[in-house]
């Protein structure tokens, strides 16, 4: 008898122990009403500041991990870098507790920051991406290397004047910048290096000096006067003109081939909409030629599919202004060699658009 009362009287004490923890403990129920927060990602935060109108003296907090609920203490700071939980439980009696459960999401609004200069010169065949000098910093990662999300920086100096080009950078969040760059074109003088070249690119930004003169050869004599080109060049046109001539039966007219810098003077003070300004046209290089097409369309087709073949290019294609600075000319050929010439009819590119990309 005795031993049977000790032993209901130890299973009481240990179920009012049990009982007093019980009532001891605030139950953590989630509200059926959470609070949904939006705040900054990357930033800390003090949670006694962010939920100070759901708090209350007797306030605990929790932030939820990979196990369950840790409690934390609700003026400690914390950082922010992905979507987090936090649960605010206050007693409402003795026995009995209520819970708020409030989800943050972690947003990133703040677009990065462009530092770049205002105005920049360039010469005649620059690009832009070679002479920019920019610094873009991103809130988290700090300075950013845009080559990694590079901005659209496809300006190249073909025509001069001053351009107003607006940079704009995107970080990984989709948040976005803009700065506007004044950009200066001003012609340069071609390098002596280049002027034996056949590549020699000659545009509205890009000029040759007052004393080039090139070696000529003479070629198909027109009506009016003698029409002279480069000899490599004068050589390839006299095999173009027989093999047309043996396909179709056609003799092609010349309208121009070379022209010295005070002839070219001339036609560009009476027509300045068809002539380059001296120093600025392919005429003066003798490796561009004029042809009367006109009245020649089966001349014009045989040359448009097998011109490539002798080393000459339609310098200014159709809708290729943008490239050439040069509006439409279907009669104007250059001489630039057979391979060359056969690759950009191939990829159907300009000769601007070929040295803009090898542009270095």
């Amino acid at each position: 008898m005795h031993k049977t009362f000790k032993f209901v009287l130890k299973l009481g004490l240990i179920g009012l122990v049990v009982f007093l923890v019980y009532i001891t403990i605030p139950k953590i129920n989630v509200s059926e009403s959470d609070v949904q927060i939006e705040l900054e990602r990357y930033e800390h935060y003090v949670p006694s500041e962010i939920l100070e109108t759901f708090l209350t003296q007797d306030s605990e907090l929790y932030i939820q991990n990979n196990f369950g609920f840790k409690k934390v203490d609700i003026d400690e700071p914390f950082a922010l870098e992905n979507d987090t939980v936090l649960r605010v439980v206050q007693k409402k009696t003795f026995y009995q507790g209520e819970s708020i459960t409030f989800e943050i999401s972690a947003i990133d609004t703040i677009a990065p920051i462009i530092e770049v200069q205002d105005e920049i010169t360039l010469g005649g065949g620059e690009t832009l991406v070679n002479a920019l000098d920019i610094q873009i910093y991103d809130y988290r990662y700090g300075v950013y290397d845009y080559e990694l999300k590079a901005p659209n920086l496809d300006f190249v100096s073909i025509i001069p004047g001053i351009y107003d080009y607006e940079i704009v950078v995107q970080d990984l969040s989709g948040n976005q910048s803009s700065a506007t760059l004044k950009i200066k074109v001003q012609p340069v003088e071609i390098a002596q290096q280049e002027l034996n070249s056949l590549e020699i690119w000659v545009n509205p930004g890009r000029y040759l000096p007052m004393d080039y003169q090139p070696e000529l050869t003479e070629i198909i004599s027109s009506e009016k006067e003698p029409i002279h080109l480069q000899t490599q060049a004068a050589i390839a046109f006299e095999k173009m003109v027989n093999a047309l001539d043996e396909a179709h039966s056609v003799s092609l007219k010349v309208n121009h081939g070379y022209l010295s810098y005070e002839a070219l003077d001339m036609l560009y003070q009476s027509n300045p909409d068809m002539y380059q300004k001296p120093g600025f046209s392919e005429y003066q290089t003798g490796l561009a030629i004029d042809l009367d097409l006109d009245q020649q369309p089966e001349a014009l087709k045989w040359l448009q599919e097998n011109a490539h073949r002798f080393g000459f290019i339609f310098r200014y294609p159709e809708d290729t202004e943008n490239s050439t600075g040069v509006t439409h000319r279907p009669y104007h050929l250059r001489f630039v060699d057979e391979t060359l010439a056969s690759y950009l009819n191939k990829t159907n590119i300009t000769l601007d658009q070929y040295k803009i990309e090898n542009l270095k």
